[in-house]
């Protein structure tokens, strides 16, 4: 069976066939295409491989815009780095993906899962199966294409060990000395190698609000609000940060926007 690979980025390609090589020897690569012109190209010469690996971001455009300028008759297996939210929609409309770096297993779950479809549409001629990606599917990542992609989770080191946490366990992060502090909800404190606006930037900003200078929030934090001098706010906080919490007198009206969506 004949296997054709659109991937733009040169290291990953070259990953992708040492794995398919050793996962199943049986898959023959035809081509490995690096853009959306190339990719139409070869498929309306008539060539219609047996599987297609597609990654998403190529180097004229998106994968998509191959769909819908030729018919692909194949199935396809997504090499993507979108996240989980995005990759459950590949498998409740069955079209498998694999996430960068590819790796060894997931290889080989995604290809068994191939063979089981090829052998189903071998054995029922009469009630074809539909191979390729669904439109409807196509048009929901396109919609989310560009969105910006807010950091998942942070990587610590908490003395010798490694640990992460979660964003949504985040209870706030503040800069102190030029140190940037992060804090959970239980009240446990990280040290990053960010400065709070890099940090800011990455956040979610439905979940997250930069308060003043030197802090961000999340909005389960919030216990209570009061007025303040000057027209700023004062927030009661848990877990209670080791300083007073204001809302700058400039961020009280984007502030108060933020709580009110």
């Amino acid at each position: 069976m004949n296997t054709l690979i659109l991937e733009d980025e040169f290291p990953a390609a070259n990953r992708l066939q040492r794995l398919i090589a050793r996962c199943d020897p049986g898959l023959r690569i035809t081509g490995v295409l690096d853009s959306v012109e190339a990719a139409v190209e070869r498929l309306r010469l008539g060539e219609q491989p047996d599987l297609l690996f597609a990654d998403i971001h190529l180097a004229d455009g998106l994968s998509f815009d191959v769909f819908r300028q030729v018919p692909v008759d194949c199935p396809v297996i997504f090499t993507t780095a979108y996240d989980e939210y995005t990759l459950r929609a590949f498998k409740l409309n069955s079209v498998d993906y694999l996430l960068k770096p590819v790796e060894e297993q997931g290889l080989r779950e995604a290809l068994d899962k191939f063979r089981r479809y090829h052998a189903r549409k071998i054995s029922d001629t009469a009630t074809p199966l539909s191979a390729g990606p669904d439109e409807r599917l196509i048009r929901q990542l396109l919609e989310g294409w560009g969105q910006p992609r807010y950091r998942q989770r942070f990587l610590l080191r908490r003395g010798e060990r490694l640990d992460y946490l979660a964003a949504q366990e985040v209870a706030f992060a503040y800069s102190d000395q030029g140190l940037t502090h992060l804090v959970d909800l239980r009240g446990h404190r990280d040290l990053l190698d960010r400065t709070l606006e890099e940090l800011e930037q990455e956040l979610d900003p439905s979940q997250f609000f930069r308060i003043s200078r030197k802090c961000i929030i999340a909005l389960p934090t919030i216990k209570s609000i009061h007025k303040y001098f000057s027209g700023r706010l004062k927030l009661d906080l848990e877990p209670a940060p080791p300083f007073e919490v204001l809302v700058s007198r400039d961020r009280v009206e984007g502030f108060q926007s933020w709580l009110d969506r």
